[in-house]
């Protein structure tokens, strides 16, 4: 397998487990956010906000799937976005120190270098030709 091809399926492979995981707080927030230490039992507030932070987790990465898929090169640009985003994640549990969150953090490293992938491969042609779809 090309490593194009393999590091597009790497990528569309992270873009479903984000999708589901947008997918997971969108449809149960106040589960979602007990199972991640951000909500006490007594707590109600800032489900609207999960809510919407599900959607947005849902949509950018059926996005990204969809143009890896159509357009490899719109797809990368579109997915070292959601890498810096699951990096920052991994940095920000990190920096919190919040206890238990060992496997979050590795699984948000892990969803960072899958979807950087296709631009580390895609890179030379995106940067030298630039983005034409």
């Amino acid at each position: 397998m090309a490593s194009h091809t393999l590091s597009t399926v790497l990528a569309i492979l992270a873009c479903m487990i984000g999708g589901a995981m947008g997918g997971y707080l969108l449809a149960s927030p106040d589960g979602a956010m007990k199972r991640i230490g951000l909500l006490r039992e007594s707590e109600t507030a800032g489900l609207a906000q999960a809510r919407a932070v599900g959607g947005a987790l849902v949509a950018a990465h059926a996005v990204a799937a969809a143009l890896l898929g159509y357009a490899p090169l719109a797809g990368a640009a579109l997915s070292i976005g959601l890498s810096a985003l699951w990096f920052g994640g991994a940095a920000s549990s990190l920096l919190n120190r919040t206890p238990g969150r060992q496997t979050g953090v590795l699984l948000a490293l892990l969803m960072a270098a899958s979807l950087a992938s296709p631009f580390w491969s895609y890179g030379k042609i995106l940067l030298t030709r630039g983005l034409m779809v």
